[in-house]
């Protein structure tokens, strides 16, 4: 099997992705490592598996308004909603056209699938390559909003009616890390690591093509995998000095954040001026 790792890395030196929110400024084009991606040796990729990474890494390479830009279009396909496929050609931004018309490629003759499958195929993609998700306080990214939440107090992340992650500052280091428990597992969480919770995600084929070998996203915080209410690699945390982000890597259902009297709560099927996912932050004072 064949991971691509949460731990990201390669900082691109060119900062390609100047004015991008304040939460994602200071990284600038992470890349995932694909370098050992269906690579053995003395094995030559296949040309379905060359146009399958090559998706992949422009997806690592999309800044954060063409990732929402994209994700709006494609749930619109996947829904089969009029003129989606229009304006998944419409999306603004060159590295994004640059995927649009590699995923275009991929549906193209005896490989061709339904409109929906396709979409739901590119979603897939999408969510493995890039290398963050929406930002689940603040989906839209709109200044002066709070975009992170406090390592210093204990939070519950609600991902479904069962399944609940309790993320805490570590008492054993005063705090300069976080305890993330999941499904009875802890795990350390530090300053510039990231964490995957939600059921395993693992695809041995795509846009109707077989791979050789599964790829799959490194999902440290696994919860049952027969356990549907909760998605494949729903969200990501990261822990970025005192403050932790959250980000949805590709959740279906809502997931509510609750942090002393706040509560957020992130609906990914709202349906924005940017795309889908929005939240809605309340004082439980004022419940």
């Amino acid at each position: 099997m064949v991971h691509l790792p949460d731990t990201l890395k390669d900082k691109d030196p060119e900062g390609r992705n100047e004015g991008e929110p304040g939460f994602l400024q200071h990284l600038h084009g992470l890349r995932v490592d694909l370098t050992n991606l269906m690579c053995e040796e003395g094995v030559n990729r296949t040309e379905d598996e060359q146009l399958v990474i090559g998706i992949l890494e422009d997806a690592a390479g999309l800044s954060y308004d063409e990732y929402r830009a994209l994700d709006g279009a494609l749930q619109d396909m996947r829904r089969n909603v009029p003129g989606a496929v229009q304006r998944l050609g419409e999306v603004r931004g060159e590295r994004a056209q640059e995927l649009v018309g590699k995923f275009l490629c991929s549906n193209d003759g005896k490989f061709a699938q339904k409109a929906d499958k396709f979409a739901a195929d590119c979603i897939i993609v999408l969510r493995m390559g890039f290398p963050y998700g929406k930002n689940m306080v603040n989906p839209s990214a709109e200044p002066g909003i709070r975009s992170s939440l406090s390592a210093a107090t204990p939070m519950d992340i609600r991902l479904s009616s069962t399944v609940h992650a309790h993320v805490k500052p570590n008492p054993n280091d005063g705090g300069a890390s976080t305890i993330v428990h999941v499904d009875g597992k802890e795990y350390d969480l530090h300053s510039g690591g990231s964490i995957i919770v939600g059921r395993p995600l693992e695809q041995s084929q795509l846009f109707n093509r077989s791979l050789r070998k599964p790829i799959s996203l490194e999902v440290r915080g696994k919860v049952n995998k027969f356990d549907d209410s909760v998605s494949r690699a729903a969200i990501l945390l990261e822990r970025r000095g005192d403050e932790i982000f959250i980000f949805d890597k590709g959740s279906l259902t809502p997931v509510s954040v609750t942090q002393e009297k706040i509560q957020v709560r992130y609906d990914p099927t709202m349906k924005t001026a940017n795309g889908y996912g929005g939240s809605i932050q309340v004082n439980i004072n004022d419940l």
